[in-house]
């Protein structure tokens, strides 16, 4: 289930508006919603429902890998893998395959996350400016906060809602996509839940047929090191 976050994903770097020279600021990255530095990384634990309890599936984790200065601002390269191998399979080395590695540029600023607005998942040309990249996750933000593009409906749900997974308990600011897809009468809704100075803290998503939602798939943060800001937590 964890391609339905992937979808989400891509959906996500599609959505804003152009970035300009002009509105480039340094910000802290203790005040980002969306915090990146070099080494820094992020380990999720994925799980699917399965009839009636949680079945981990393995792990997503992302890294910081890369960083260029584009017109006095800085931009990283994040490498984003999905690990849904067996004890066995790790065991003899079995590669990750192709669809399970996505790599985008990324930055930000006092206006909230930034993504890469052309680019290849598995090797991204790198960005030339700061109109290569629109806002995707702006912040910050007050609860109510709706906007559309690419077919997504978002809408800002909460800006404080306090939740616990296995690396702690944040505050977060949550955000919601809905997929509309009529001709099979169902939809798909995302929820990302992000804390200041961490990042993205869980991704869930539900299913909605015939009327009704359910929960079927979710990634936890399990550890997080930002050498910037603190050690592994």
């Amino acid at each position: 289930m964890l391609r339905i976050h992937s979808l989400f994903f891509l959906l996500l770097l599609c959505v804003g508006r152009p970035l300009s020279a002009a509105e480039k600021q340094p910000l802290p990255l203790s005040e980002a919603i969306l915090p990146r530095s070099m080494h820094a990384y992020w380990i999720y634990e994925n799980y699917e429902w399965a009839e009636d309890h949680w079945k981990s599936l393995g792990q997503l984790r992302e890294d910081v890998v890369a960083q260029r200065n584009i017109e006095g601002q800085t931009c990283w390269l994040i490498r984003q893998q999905t690990d849904h191998r067996s004890f066995w399979q790790k065991v003899a080395e079995k590669p990750l395959e192709e669809k399970d590695i996505t790599l985008y540029w990324e930055t930000l600023d006092e206006k909230g996350s930034h993504n890469e607005i052309a680019w290849n998942h598995l090797n991204p040309a790198p960005p030339q400016k700061l109109s290569d990249f629109e806002l995707n996750l702006p912040y910050p933000v007050e609860k109510g906060t709706r906007y559309h593009a690419q077919e997504l409906d978002w809408t800002v749900r909460e800006v404080d809602e306090e939740i616990d997974v296995p690396a702690g308990t944040f505050s977060c600011v949550v955000y919601e996509a809905i997929l509309n897809m009529p001709e099979v009468n169902a939809a798909y809704r995302s929820r990302i839940y992000l804390s200041v100075g961490t990042g993205v803290i869980r991704m869930q998503t539900s299913l909605q047929e015939n009327g009704k939602w359910t929960l079927i798939s979710r990634d936890d943060l399990r550890k997080v090191s930002i050498p910037q800001i603190s050690p592994d937590s």
